[in-house]
């Protein structure tokens, strides 16, 4: 949320003609979203909104906020999982004709809580996972104001489970480690 709100506060850069902002929508590959909480099927953040701020046309900031919710039924007892996602990807921009490379690094963190409601476990948990890594991208310029790109690339991730299961039983939450491959797609419209 800070990141969003550093990028809010750097909007008015934008008539500054070394900063260029814009407003990005993210969409995620599911394994880039499957973050092993509960099934495979358990939804990150699918989406995000980002705030890309490019500087001197080498130099790419971009914030970015996403949240979901989901509910599943089975039988009597409904589970309600909430993903809330905030990053940042700090990337170079390297242009070629009509297409911008740019290679870079996010750092991001996400935060999975799943509610129960009936069945035979009353218990709430969640996981906060903090994910970094270099990846990989390009955009095509349709215009100077709108792109559309793609990227890939490589995630360390930190899992730290906290369940009331286990504080109610006295035993220690669980934490692990997992490299994931990521991919997206985005639309970016620049101001």
């Amino acid at each position: 949320m800070r990141a969003l709100a550093l990028a809010l506060l750097l909007l008015p850069l934008a008539a500054n003609a070394q900063v260029r902002a814009g407003i990005g929508v993210r969409i995620h590959s599911p394994s880039d979203t499957a973050l092993g909480f509960g099934d495979a099927r358990t939804p990150g953040a699918p989406v995000t909104f980002s705030i890309p701020l490019d500087f001197s046309e080498t130099v790419r900031v971009e914030p970015a906020v996403g949240l979901s919710r989901r509910s599943q039924k089975d039988g009597g007892a409904e589970l309600t999982t909430t993903a809330t996602t905030l990053g940042v990807t700090v990337s170079a921009l390297v242009p070629t004709d009509g297409v911008t490379v740019t290679p870079g690094v996010r750092v991001r963190y996400t935060r999975l809580s799943a509610a129960p409601r009936g069945g035979p476990n009353p218990f709430r948990t969640s996981v906060n996972v903090l994910g970094i890594g270099p990846l990989v991208g390009g955009e095509y310029r349709f215009s100077e104001r709108f792109r559309l790109g793609a990227e890939a690339g490589l995630e360390y991730q930190s899992f730290d489970y906290d369940s009331e299961l286990n504080d109610a039983r006295g035993t220690d939450n669980p934490t692990s480690n997992a490299i994931q491959t990521t991919a997206a797609v985005s639309v970016r419209f620049f101001l």
